[in-house]
């Protein structure tokens, strides 16, 4: 499956940041990872990387939304999502879908959410996903944090 949407920027439209995506991969690494192998000490690392990039006050709040977000894609995903250690170098498809449905999020796109999140998960039920999509997408924008996938740089 291709995903492959034109975009023109608006005047006045955010500006995505390479090291937002750099940041939200790691973060959702973290999540998953303490997720997946009960390591709480990822989470523990995933709110300090975000303590160093959000208000003091967003940092609970966001990684909570990680959380949530992560435990939506485990409950929906009809196979074993990858968990890709920290320090791993570039982003794995499967966090280029994460990137793209936390970005069609970010644009108000519904349709590439649930593309995106059909192609991650499978086309199960994606109402939680969705959800959890659009609250972590939201929480992103509200501390400044946009995201572009690869995906859809091309």
């Amino acid at each position: 499956m291709s995903f492959d949407f034109a975009r023109t920027p608006l005047a006045g439209e955010p500006v995505e940041d390479e090291a937002a995506e750099d940041l939200v991969v790691k973060i959702h690494r973290c999540a998953l990872a303490g997720l997946c192998y009960g390591d709480a000490r990822s989470w523990d690392l995933g709110q300090r990387l975000l303590a160093n990039a959000v208000p003091a006050a967003d940092v609970g709040p966001l990684f909570g939304q990680f959380y949530a977000f992560g435990r939506a894609l485990i409950a929906a995903a009809e196979r074993p999502l990858s968990c890709r250690p920290l320090p791993y170098a570039g982003h794995c498809a499967e966090e280029a879908l994460v990137l793209s449905m936390l970005e069609m999020a970010q644009r108000g796109c519904p349709a590439g959410v649930i593309g995106a999140a059909g192609a991650l998960v499978g086309v199960g039920d994606l109402g939680t996903v969705f959800i959890a999509t659009q609250a972590l997408a939201r929480g992103l924008a509200r501390c400044g944090l946009f995201v572009r996938s690869p995906i859809t740089r091309r």
